[in-house]
């Protein structure tokens, strides 16, 4: 029997009801989803369920198809599908806790359904048909995607044509969804704003697609002239539209500016369209027998490549005077927003002047000019010795020390002065992670050491070479404490720690001296920045912590330790702990005492405990530590009593132990806040 829709009962002849195709009396096959409506680009999943007239599943393959298969096609992919499997057992504390290790149980083959190019606005059928021929169908139907909007990605485009053939430029738009293009062709329009001479018309075929990009753009023709125009940029149809407009400004304009790449003319190039920083001369001195290059920027507002490559006819080069100089190149080096004039030379063995003027439309009213004086370097300007001197007095040249973080100065030139300007000494460390170069401007070197060690500094100067090395120390500059305890129970042992801040802000490398005042009352062992304390016997003793660097600094630190036997039962109630500080934190509970021997509590809870009301037992925490040493919670019952929004009241005893030591502190209607 035929199925005529989805979900219809097919009957097939069967003596025995049963989850079979073949035992089955009756089989109902469905789709779901029964109607399906995609987009180009999207897949849309779908799934057959059958079933018997006890509404048993039956597992039987399923061959689906597309009636119309220029509408659509029938596409499948493959998922992994994954199980929980056993959680992690902790056998400290005999609890599970997560993450649970996950297990495949294999993969599963899914279906779906994906629209074709051209089928927008047309419908076919999707059948799932079974070993015996009974099916079900679903429609199908491919529409068009709804029309978000656009954008212009400058909101002026500004362009010209730059010779008398005619030349494209394009106006940039984004799309969204880019998805859209799939169903509708951009279409543009021009439209002139102003009264100026300019004809702008649209390519003949006007839009180009960015893919990679997702950008479309509308090209147009740009006349030589000046005027306003706009394009607008509309996707979509049948009242599903988006569209955009933006401005077309018609009409040149170039800057030029000199300048030198040369760091020792300090000159920046002139940058931006807005054409900031221009130089209209350039001063240099070179030496015979060498290459020196002139440089003038053209920068072309709006930087189309069009418009660059075009320009490069408005200039020219003129030699204005002197014979010095031979001219060995002219090129254009492309640049951010145009390009650099670049003429080449070179110098000959006779010394001179040389003036030479660079011409463009932009310089009209002023010529831009170069001024280059060629002199024999070596011969004229001779170097006879390098001389170096540490600024600061009390340093040697035959011991320098620099300290690690600071900057060390030199007094470094040539003899005679005169030749320095053309023969700067190079600077060449040998371990730059050592030592390292700030500046040099001829005369003052600055250096930096950068971590302890030693290496070599050299200057070179013509023919000339001078050497010197140079050791880096540390200097200590703070030394504070990191960890500390004041109050110990005999056989305690607790770290000490400090915080030792150096001038380059790395890690100590001197050693630490640990003493105790008493080694019968406390030990202390540790030659580095921690240091383990064990408290020997009943008393007093004074930790101290010594270190000193190499140029004699030396930094101290004590801290009194105080040993008892055993540990008294703290009481806490309102005439010891009044200060107001103590109260139930996000990780337990923190009382301050004022009037005991103890200074400080905390019992750290498991969970925050701030709007807890109620009984906590020993399960409720984790630890606690009793004036900064550490300590264990044995058993505990504390009852927490509102009595208002911001305050508790406590009562109960816990039991704590430190090193073996037990003791009770004893809560009697201690407030608290939270």
């Amino acid at each position: 029997m035929a199925m005529a829709a989805a979900g219809a009962l097919v009957l097939a002849p069967s003596c025995k009801e049963d989850d079979t195709l073949e035992g089955a009396t009756e089989v109902y096959v469905s789709i779901s989803p029964s109607a399906i409506s995609l987009t180009l680009g999207d897949v849309v999943e779908v799934s057959a369920s059958v079933s018997n007239i006890s509404g048993n599943a039956i597992d039987t393959p399923v061959k689906w198809s597309i009636d119309d298969e220029t509408i659509a096609e029938v596409v499948n992919w493959r998922d992994t599908v994954f199980m929980d499997g056993d959680t992690i057992f902790n056998e400290a504390d005999s609890t599970y806790t997560i993450p649970k290790i996950v297990k495949s149980i294999g993969d599963v083959m899914h279906y779906g359904v994906k629209g074709k190019a051209g089928a927008q606005g047309k419908t076919t059928k999707l059948r799932a048909t079974l070993e015996n021929g009974k099916f079900a169908i679903a429609s199908v139907s491919v529409t068009t995607h709804k029309a978000e909007g656009v954008t212009p990605l400058t909101e002026s485009k500004r362009s010209y044509r730059a010779s008398d053939i005619e030349v494209t430029d394009t106006a940039w738009f984004s799309v969204s969804p880019w998805s859209i293009l799939d169903d509708y062709k951009p279409v543009a329009e021009l439209k002139k704003v102003d009264d100026g001479p300019a004809e702008v018309t649209l390519a003949d075929d006007y839009i180009f697609l960015n893919e990679k990009a997702e950008r479309v753009g509308v090209l147009f023709h740009p006349d030589r002239s000046y005027g306003t125009y706009e394009v607008t940029l509309t996707v979509g149809g049948n009242g599903n539209t988006a569209s955009a407009t933006t401005e077309i400004v018609i009409g040149p304009n170039i800057k030029v500016g000199m300048w030198d790449p040369d760091p020792s003319m300090n000159m920046s190039p002139p940058t931006g369209d807005q054409f900031y920083d221009f130089f209209y001369e350039v001063r240099k001195t070179v030496n015979i027998n060498s290459d020196v290059k002139v440089y003038a920027r053209f920068m072309v507002e709006g930087a189309r490549a069009e418009d660059i490559a075009n320009a490069k006819g408005s200039y020219k080069w003129e030699v204005e005077s002197g014979n010095s100089l031979l001219v060995t190149g002219m090129r254009e080096v492309l640049c951010e927003y145009g390009y650099d004039c670049v003429l080449s030379l070179r110098s000959g063995l006779t010394p001179g002047e040389n003036v030479i003027n660079f011409c463009s439309p932009d310089t009209a009213a002023l010529v831009m000019k170069a001024y280059i004086t060629v002199l024999d370097f070596d011969k004229d300007f001779p170097v006879d010795d390098i001389v170096i001197t540490p600024v600061d007095p009390e340093q040697s040249m035959d011991n320098l020390v620099a300290i690690a973080g600071k900057n060390f100065e030199f007094n470094a030139s040539i003899e005679p002065l005169t030749s320095l300007a053309y023969h700067r000494p190079t600077v060449k460390i040998e371990d730059r992670t050592v030592l390292d170069s700030l500046s040099y401007n001829g005369t003052l070197l600055v250096l930096k050491g950068l971590k302890p060690g030693k290496t070599t500094v050299t200057l070179t100067a013509l023919d000339k070479t001078k050497s010197f090395d140079v050791t880096v120390m540390e200097e200590l500059v703070q030394m504070t404490w990191g960890n500390t305890v004041s109050n110990l129970l005999v056989g305690q042992t607790e770290n000490f720690s400090l915080n030792i801040v150096t001038e380059s802000k790395q890690p100590n490398t001197y050693p630490v001296t640990w003493t105790s005042s008493d080694p019968n009352v406390v030990s202390v062992e540790g030659t580095t920045d921690s240091a383990t304390v064990t408290a020997k016997g009943k008393g007093k003793a004074t930790i101290t912590a010594t270190v000193t660097s190499y140029s004699g600094k030396t930094l101290t630190l004590s801290n009194e330790v105080t040993v008892k036997d055993g540990m008294d039962d703290v009481i806490v109630d309102p005439t010891t702990s009044p200060d107001g500080s103590s109260g139930i934190m996000d990780d337990g509970l923190f009382i301050s005492l004022e009037n005991s021997e103890t200074s400080s509590i905390n019992l750290y809870t498991k969970e925050p405990k701030t709007q807890f009301t109620g009984t906590l037992t020993a399960a409720d925490f984790t630890g606690a530590d009793v004036d900064g040493s550490s300590a264990e919670v044995v058993d505990a019952s504390l009852n927490i009593e509102s009595i208002d929004d911001y305050n508790v009241k406590v009562n109960g005893t816990v039991t704590l132990s430190i090193s073996g030591n037990e003791f009770k502190v004893i809560f009697n209607d201690a407030p608290l806040y939270r």
